[in-house]
């Protein structure tokens, strides 16, 4: 989206939760475009309203734990990627992401778990470990 379409849309995404706070997706959109001005704890609480409302939007996950990690808030972004691994057990990338915090934050048998599930799901993953 380009950025002056990009500004329209904060005021328009901001009156769509104020009309219906109950909106899900208004939240998530307004994080979207949040994230994209880099303002990244703003666009982190929508995100996280939308999952209040709506706990099994996978986007919304997925963007919160960009969020945390764009932070380096790797203990927060566990929680979203837990979720995402749960609701999307067939994405190795996924796995290998969830994998890569864990690694980082030094809970080796939860990343060697998720790292081998990574592996099981795609091979073609052993040669990027290589």
């Amino acid at each position: 989206m380009a950025k002056g379409r990009v500004n329209d849309a904060l005021p328009q995404f901001r009156k769509s939760i104020e009309l219906e706070p109950r909106y899900a997706k208004a939240y998530h959109h307004l994080g979207l475009v949040l994230k994209d001005q880099q303002k990244w704890p703003e666009a982190a609480d929508n995100f996280a309203a939308a999952i209040r409302l709506v706990p099994k939007l996978i986007e919304s996950h997925q963007e919160l734990a960009r969020c945390y990690l764009q932070l380096n808030l790797m203990e927060e972004a566990l929680k979203p990627m837990a979720v995402i691994v749960h609701e999307a057990p067939n994405s190795p990338v996924s796995h290998g992401n969830y994998c890569l915090v864990l690694l980082y934050l030094g809970k080796l048998p939860e990343a060697e778990r998720e790292g081998a599930e990574a592996l099981r799901l795609d091979p073609r993953l052993q040669e990027a470990k290589n």
